[in-house]
């Protein structure tokens, strides 16, 4: 099976009526304009998330969304949102210009990053935001003001090619107006699985980044998680049981023997948030 097809068969279980459903499917109706009753922290787990991320933030850009990537795996691959750029008739250029990413290499990166800077970053929706996380797909014009923090985005692993388009602005959504950009953290726990960090650090650390993102949700910034599998007997395994329970939905990622499925593990099915939603709006 190719890397870039890989997502497109998925199965969904716990959705409508047992019904199968395409991950393109599960994606369109957490993402659904007006529904404000949607869940803001969605948890895909198991088996090659950070591929699966990639791809699902490759669709959201497809679909006119802005995209932030938060990479604490080294798992976002820029060639799998072209393949699918590809695959549906888009220029890659268009796609990824939307996508603006991150990478964290310690916990403490990723919980700055879960925390002040991403904060900071959609405090400033809609005002030279590039300045906080540049987009590796695109240059910013020479003696730009956002060229000043670029060396900064760099520690964190960011980077750009010469001679790539300019990138976009955040915050300019379908029809010229502001929405709120989609956040994918990829990895939230990976790296706070490092044995050289004190025990006594990481809890409290991990907490706080949670909090902080749980802040980001409540004001309608819609979270997707992507955390690949860790194992039970790892130290740090209550790290994914709290992740899952901080989580409004939580899918679990299955590779079988036969075709991938994702399985609700957690939270009302999503046609259930969107009726309810209706029903609230025609009151």
């Amino acid at each position: 099976m190719r890397n870039a097809d890989f997502p497109s068969p998925f199965r969904g279980e716990g959705l409508g009526e047992g019904r199968g459903s395409p991950l393109e499917e599960i994606l369109l109706q957490l993402t659904l304009d007006g529904v404000p009753a949607s869940p803001k922290k969605v948890l895909f787990r198991g088996e090659r998330a950070g591929e699966i991320s990639s791809y699902v933030a490759g669709w959201m850009a497809g679909q006119g969304m802005d995209v932030i990537v938060v990479d604490g795996a080294n798992r976002f691959d820029p060639y799998m949102v072209s393949s699918y750029a590809r695959r549906v008739l888009i220029s890659p250029e268009e796609i990824l210009k939307r996508i603006r990413i991150a990478r964290a290499f310690t916990c403490y990166q990723m919980a700055t990053l879960m925390g002040e800077r991403l904060s900071e970053l959609i405090e400033q929706e809609g005002t030279g935001l590039p300045d906080l996380f540049p987009s590796p797909f695109g240059r910013l014009p020479a003696r730009s003001p956002a060229s000043r923090s670029l060396a900064e985005g760099r520690r964190f692993g960011e980077g750009r090619g010469k001679g790539e388009p300019a990138c976009r602005s955040l915050g300019a959504g379908r029809g010229g107006g502001v929405e709120k950009p989609r956040v994918i953290l990829i990895g939230p726990v990976t790296t706070f699985l490092d044995e050289d960090v004190p025990e006594r650090e990481v809890r409290p650390l991990f907490e706080r980044a949670l909090s902080k993102v749980e802040e980001m949700a409540a004001e309608g910034v819609p979270f997707f998680l992507f955390q690949s599998s860790v194992p039970s007997d790892s130290r740090r395994a209550y790290l994914t049981k709290r992740l899952s329970q901080f989580s409004d939905l939580v899918w679990r990622i299955e590779l079988g023997d036969q075709e991938p499925k994702i399985i609700l593990e957690k939270g009302i099915r999503i046609n259930n948030i969107i009726e309810n939603s209706k029903l609230q709006n025609e009151k």
